[in-house]
């Protein structure tokens, strides 16, 4: 089964796996972007030192600028399709992930990388239980307010 992308044929595979290849292209770009102009959100481990000069900066955001006009023209002459993706769904799946990071913080999972210190367990184990109790308080709040 093909699909018509404007003057070019491709099957459905094809455009998805263009449309998704560039759209993880066009996100890190962005990303890119955020951090080139230091505005990022704040964050507790870690401080952005910005350390590119103003006309470097200056020149990749042109680059990048010329790269997101490139994949402006793939999309538009291949006709790839723009999807619409719920903020609820992207919460959920970032959701998903931190509770799945934060069950392999519990020490009974961190001792593959040496003995337990003493105390750790006693400290870290309750908060951890808690950001994961958390986590699994978003998706409820999610599922009663969309409905």
């Amino acid at each position: 089964m093909s699909t018509d992308y404007g003057k070019i044929r491709l099957s459905e595979s094809y455009g998805r796996a263009i449309t998704s290849t560039l759209a993880i292209v066009e996100e890190m770009l962005n990303e890119m972007e955020v951090l080139i102009n230091c505005k990022e959100p704040p964050s507790l481990f870690t401080e952005t030192e910005d350390t590119i000069p103003a006309s470097a900066k200056k020149n990749v955001l042109a680059k990048i600028r010329d790269m997101k006009t490139r994949i402006s023209e793939i999309k538009d002459t291949l006709s790839l399709p723009r999807t619409t993706v719920r903020n609820t769904t992207l919460v959920l799946s970032r959701n998903g992930k931190i509770w799945e990071l934060l069950c392999d913080l519990h020490t009974k999972k961190l001792k593959n990388y040496g003995r337990t210190p003493e105390g750790l367990p006693d400290f870290l184990d309750p908060l951890v239980s808690e950001l994961i109790s958390i986590t699994e308080e978003i998706p409820k709040i999610l599922r009663t307010r969309t409905r």
